[in-house]
Protein backbone atom coordinates (compact mmCIF):
# COMPACT_ATOMS: atom_id res chain seq x y z
CA UNK A 1 0.00 0.00 0.00
CA UNK A 2 1.33 3.43 -0.86
CA UNK A 3 2.12 5.95 1.85
CA UNK A 4 -0.73 8.22 0.72
CA UNK A 5 -3.30 5.42 0.86
CA UNK A 6 -2.01 4.29 4.25
CA UNK A 7 -2.32 7.81 5.68
CA UNK A 8 -5.85 8.08 4.24
CA UNK A 9 -6.78 4.74 5.83
CA UNK A 10 -5.45 5.90 9.20
CA UNK A 11 -7.39 9.18 8.96
CA UNK A 12 -10.56 7.22 8.09
CA UNK A 13 -10.07 4.95 11.10
CA UNK A 14 -9.55 7.97 13.36
CA UNK A 15 -12.74 9.48 11.93
CA UNK A 16 -14.50 6.21 12.85
CA UNK A 17 -13.32 6.69 16.48
CA UNK A 18 -11.06 3.64 16.58
CA UNK A 19 -8.76 3.38 19.58
CA UNK A 20 -5.09 4.26 18.88
CA UNK A 21 -3.92 0.74 19.80
CA UNK A 22 -6.32 -0.73 17.17
CA UNK A 23 -4.98 1.35 14.25
CA UNK A 24 -2.28 -0.51 12.32
CA UNK A 25 0.71 1.62 11.28
CA UNK A 26 -0.34 4.63 13.36
CA UNK A 27 3.04 5.11 15.05
CA UNK A 28 4.72 5.50 11.65
CA UNK A 29 2.58 8.50 10.64
CA UNK A 30 1.31 9.93 13.93
CA UNK A 31 3.65 12.91 14.05
CA UNK A 32 3.13 13.68 10.33
CA UNK A 33 -0.64 13.74 10.68
CA UNK A 34 -0.47 15.80 13.84
CA UNK A 35 2.07 18.20 12.31
CA UNK A 36 -0.12 18.69 9.25
CA UNK A 37 -2.93 19.73 11.61
CA UNK A 38 -5.27 16.91 10.59
CA UNK A 39 -5.54 15.21 14.01
CA UNK A 40 -5.52 16.21 17.66
CA UNK A 41 -3.70 13.81 20.00
CA UNK A 42 -4.15 13.45 23.77
CA UNK A 43 -1.29 11.62 25.46
CA UNK A 44 -0.65 9.96 28.81
CA UNK A 45 2.33 10.59 31.14
CA UNK A 46 4.57 8.30 29.04
CA UNK A 47 3.68 10.28 25.89
CA UNK A 48 1.61 7.40 24.42
CA UNK A 49 -1.51 8.46 22.49
CA UNK A 50 -4.69 7.68 24.41
CA UNK A 51 -7.24 9.54 22.28
CA UNK A 52 -7.19 10.74 18.68
CA UNK A 53 -9.67 13.02 16.98
CA UNK A 54 -9.86 14.43 13.48
CA UNK A 55 -9.70 18.23 13.36
CA UNK A 56 -12.10 20.20 11.15
CA UNK A 57 -9.24 20.69 8.71
CA UNK A 58 -8.56 16.95 8.77
CA UNK A 59 -12.20 16.13 8.09
CA UNK A 60 -12.34 18.48 5.11
CA UNK A 61 -9.03 17.10 3.81
CA UNK A 62 -10.25 13.50 4.07
CA UNK A 63 -13.61 14.34 2.47
CA UNK A 64 -11.82 16.00 -0.47
CA UNK A 65 -9.84 12.83 -1.19
CA UNK A 66 -7.01 13.05 1.33
CA UNK A 67 -3.39 12.38 0.50
CA UNK A 68 -4.31 10.24 -2.53
CA UNK A 69 -6.14 13.13 -4.20
CA UNK A 70 -3.31 15.51 -3.34
CA UNK A 71 -0.94 13.21 -5.22
CA UNK A 72 -3.24 12.95 -8.26
CA UNK A 73 -3.25 16.73 -8.69
CA UNK A 74 0.43 16.63 -9.67
CA UNK A 75 0.00 14.08 -12.47
CA UNK A 76 -1.93 16.30 -14.95
CA UNK A 77 0.81 18.93 -14.70
CA UNK A 78 3.48 16.33 -15.38
CA UNK A 79 1.51 14.90 -18.32
CA UNK A 80 1.00 18.39 -19.72
CA UNK A 81 4.71 19.17 -19.49
CA UNK A 82 5.54 15.80 -21.08
CA UNK A 83 3.25 16.50 -24.03
CA UNK A 84 4.86 19.90 -24.51
CA UNK A 85 8.34 18.42 -24.52
CA UNK A 86 7.32 15.77 -27.07
CA UNK A 87 5.68 18.36 -29.30
CA UNK A 88 8.80 20.54 -29.17
CA UNK A 89 11.08 17.57 -29.90
CA UNK A 90 8.97 16.45 -32.87
CA UNK A 91 8.90 20.01 -34.21
CA UNK A 92 12.68 20.27 -34.04
CA UNK A 93 13.18 16.89 -35.70
CA UNK A 94 10.66 17.74 -38.43
CA UNK A 95 12.41 21.05 -39.03
CA UNK A 96 15.78 19.33 -39.33
CA UNK A 97 14.42 16.76 -41.75
CA UNK A 98 12.78 19.43 -43.93
CA UNK A 99 15.91 21.60 -43.90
Amino acid sequence: MSEAKEKDRILAEIKAFKQPNEIAGLSKFLYDLEGDGFIKVWRDEQNHPITLRLTEQGGRFLDSGGYSAKRRVLHPKIKSAGKGIWAFTLTVISGLIIA
